[in-house]
């Protein structure tokens, strides 16, 4: 799951510029002139007349124009937009009058136009990635642009806080897009949600789910400077029919992919961020149709009524092999969604780009490649994109025929992984691997030898299965803790990685949720979705940990883009900072206590060392105090008795062992222990099995014991060796360091499966030892490279083995 989105984030504006470059070319940039898109609705839709009014904070430059997009989140918000150029009214003020479809909301956002084109800015010193707009009549939208990237708001600001909740029901509504001055944040799940930053003066605020069960709410909000506005709103939930989408190939013949619908619809795929290179939807979670004759496809999907539905059929996702007109224009249907259930026949036109000839990949794969897993190519013309499945056609075989929009590049890069995690699993070229389109086809015929982090050529695994006094122990919790790293490639393999998770033998996963600390100035933590998991992707995980006879433990933790060190070093921590630390903190916890008591979750973790300056105890990376204040301790118990109010599972405090600080005070208030162990174990390499018993038994009596004795509460032992061959040497943790692969040595699967099992042996014959977990496991494709994940590996073996004779399962 580890994907590089911290980098795609930050290479993302390079590469959009390059991107609306390569479509300007293709367009006209004339007042109302479009940009190449088709719309078609299912029915003649109302339309209202709206005027788009917005002030500048400055002038704009000599020879520059200001332009609102209508954006397209299907094909990705960078490709394929309605321009249009608004009028001036005088040097701040800028208007325009558009025809939309009444019952539609639109997503949009400002533009200068130059050479280049430049995307609003936000208060906060983000791109803006898109506003909403709430059609419902004729309609006046004032508008307020905070900045540029040449221009960042640097003044004052204030905030909204509110929470919305179901008119009927009465019940908080999770997951709901919130935004205002092209800032955008989620609910939690007690339907709340914080808006920080905003400037002051009114603003249009706007909710809008994501999955269209609800009514979207738009109403102006005054901000003042420095103070928090309130609001506080009942939506209704919409009633759902069934839609059956009946699709015609004017010819399939020689189609060998599946027929997918990419839509604005997040429980349909849509991930609402930036992926790689711009996309927002990835091929492998998007609906698939079947085939039920010759050119005819169909799909049922139940949709709410009036629900603005933006939709199109592809052969890859919204980008790659997505419909297109005959001039090669992408084309994107909207219905708004009718009040019976209805049947829709459409007719894909083309998706082949015109005067173009289709480039089919026929790859050969290793017969090291894993049986159960798919193999993925990737394409960069100018930055890489999501991974595209390709279909397998035989044994070892696999095709994938690339259509469109072949006519927008030149050369084009591309390369093959398994499970679409190109960052871990890519194959091994012996040179670059392009292409340029031509107006003929062409066939590319490509033999995959060795992939990247992965071999069947391992020897046997050796286990020693001498546990000495250690007998069953059907009550102890045997676990496998999965990567915090969230990649939405998840959503579609996590049901086999939970499958093979059970096979060990263990009767739990941990999952690692995460929100993300956006700014540290005043403390703010939000769940992003692409990058943190979304409020029902993570209660499908849980669902389908369940369906694999899997506990489950939520052990939350907090994303910093820059490193904790890094955050807890600049932050401010006086004492207002910190009241706001512990408020934001309480809110993303209550979240976590809500997931867990809706869908049966058993355990609760808390106390990740990343937080720990927030502690009593608590120093920086440079050891220096963190200045945390007098009643930290008092802050951490009451969260404890807030989450019990919440859920009546069991709830452990976390503590590093070795660590840089002490154990905290509040682990008095816990059911239990969770220790993230990783004390050195040996100085050579060559250390025995036996050794290594002896070393973590010598360190768990003498040291863990006695250090956590005093509060006389069970202790599950969660390991994070990596697979290396200095994995030997331990490492004391510090913010959590030790989450990350402290060995940075080469591949040694023997060693790492030396560990675990002295380790499981070890821990499982200590009696005030409850439970035993692997921590940090990638779910999504078989590795066999130097990260702790033990999936794949000899130590799976090992785990297997102990795992089942502790628990007494049959094997």
């Amino acid at each position: 799951m580890n994907r590089k989105f911290a980098t795609a984030r930050q290479n993302f504006f390079k590469i959009f510029f390059i991107a609306i470059f390569v479509l300007s070319s293709i367009a006209s940039c004339n007042p109302l002139t479009l940009l190449p898109q088709v719309k078609q609705t299912t029915a003649n839709l109302p339309q209202a007349e709206v005027v788009f009014q917005v002030l500048l904070p400055a002038a704009l430059p000599d020879n520059t124009t200001l332009a609102i997009e209508l954006l397209d989140d299907v094909t990705g918000l960078s490709f394929n937009p309605q321009r249009f150029e608004m009028v001036k009214q005088d040097d701040r003020t800028y208007y325009i009058k558009i025809p939309l479809a009444i019952g539609s909301v639109v997503k949009y956002r400002y533009t200068r136009q130059s050479e280049v084109s430049t995307e609003e800015y936000s208060p906060q010193g983000s791109q803006v990635r898109f506003r909403l707009a709430d059609i419902t009549g004729p309609a006046i939208i004032q508008d307020n642009i905070a900045g540029w990237i040449d221009q960042p708001y640097t003044s004052s600001i204030g905030r909204v806080r509110g929470q919305f909740i179901d008119k009927d029901s009465k019940s908080p509504i999770p997951n709901l897009l919130v935004t205002a001055e092209g800032i955008q944040t989620t609910t939690s799940s007690d339907g709340s949600f914080i808006l920080e930053g905003l400037t002051p003066g009114t603003h249009q605020l706007v909710a809008y789910s994501m999955d269209g069960q609800y009514k979207s709410f738009s109403q102006g909000v005054a901000i003042a400077e420095e103070a928090t506005t309130p609001v506080f709103v009942y939506l209704e939930k919409r009633a759902q029919v069934t839609l059956t989408f009946n699709v015609s190939l004017p010819d399939d013949s020689s189609i060998q992919l599946p027929l997918r619908i990419a839509s604005n619809d997040q429980a349909l795929g849509n991930v609402y961020a930036d992926l790689f290179s711009g996309s927002t939807t990835i091929a492998s979670n998007l609906p698939t149709l079947t085939k039920i004759a010759t050119g005819k496809y169909q799909i049922q999907i139940k949709l709410p009524v009036g629900y603005d539905f933006h939709y199109k059929y592809t052969l890859g996702d919204g980008f790659w092999n997505g419909e297109l007109d005959q001039a090669g224009a992408f084309y994107t249907r909207e219905l708004i969604v009718p009040a019976k259930d209805t049947t829709i026949n459409d007719t894909a036109t083309t998706f082949q780009s015109p005067s173009m000839g289709a480039v089919s990949f026929l790859v050969t794969t290793a017969t090291a490649t894993p049986a159960d897993e798919i193999v993925s190519i990737q394409f960069n013309p100018f930055g890489w994109f999501e991974s595209l499945p390709m279909t397998k056609i035989g044994d070892n075989q696999w095709l994938f025929t690339l259509y469109s929009p072949l006519s927008l590049f030149g050369e084009i890069e591309y390369r093959f992984c398994r499970n679409d995690d190109c960052d871990l699993t890519q194959s091994v070229a012996q040179s670059e691997q392009k292409f340029t389109p031509t107006q003929n086809p062409q066939t590319l015929a490509q033999t995959i030898s060795q992939w990247t982090n992965y071999s069947a050529a391992t020897s046997p695994t050796v286990i020693v299965t001498d546990g000495g006094s250690l007998s069953p122990r059907p009550d102890f919790s045997a676990g496998i803790e999965i990567s915090a790293k969230y990649s939405p490639i998840l959503t579609a393999y996590l049901a086999n990685g939970l499958s093979k998770i059970a096979t060990i033998g263990s009767n739990y996963v941990v999952f690692s949720p995460t929100w993300t600390a956006t700014r540290n100035s005043l403390p703010y933590l939000e769940g992003l979705p692409g990058s943190d998991i979304s409020w029902s992707d993570m209660q499908t995980s849980i669902i389908r940990a369940g369906q694999n006879n899997l506990n489950v433990a939520l052990f939350p933790r907090v994303n910093f883009p820059n490193g904790a060190a890094a955050y807890w070093a600049t932050a401010k921590r006086d004492d207002g900072w910190w009241t706001s630390w512990y408020d934001r903190y309480h809110r993303y916890m209550m979240q976590v206590a809500d997931w867990a008591a809706l869908t049966g979750v058993k355990t609760i973790i808390i106390g990740d060392p990343m937080l720990n300056p927030s502690m009593s105890s608590g120093i920086l990376a440079d050891g220096s105090s963190a200045n945390a204040p007098a009643d930290a301790d008092s802050q951490w118990r009451q969260l404890v008795q807030d989450i019990r109010a919440r859920f009546s599972g069991t709830i452990l405090g976390a503590v590093a062992s070795p660590s840089t600080t002490a154990v905290p005070a509040w682990l008095d208030s816990v059911d239990g222990i969770y220790v993230l162990y990783s004390p050195p174990l040996a100085q050579v390499s060559n250390a025995t099995v036996q050794d290594l018993e002896a070393i973590i038994q010598q360190n768990l009596e003498q040291s863990l014991y006695p250090e956590l004795s005093k509060f006389n509460k069970p202790v599950w032992l969660a390991m994070n060796y990596p697979s290396s061959n200095n994995a030997f040497v331990g490492c004391t943790d510090t913010l959590g360091s030790c989450l990350d692969d402290w060995g940075n040595g080469q591949v040694d699967l023997d060693t790492q499966s030396h560990i675990y099992n002295a380790a499981i042996i070890t821990a499982a014959r200590e009696s005030w030892i409850s439970g035993f977990v692997a921590r940090n496991n990638e779910p999504i494709a078989a590795i066999q490279d130097a990260s702790p994940s033990i999936l794949s590996k000899p130590a799976n073996d090992v785990l297997w083995f102990w795992y089942h004779f502790i628990l007494n399962k049959p094997s």
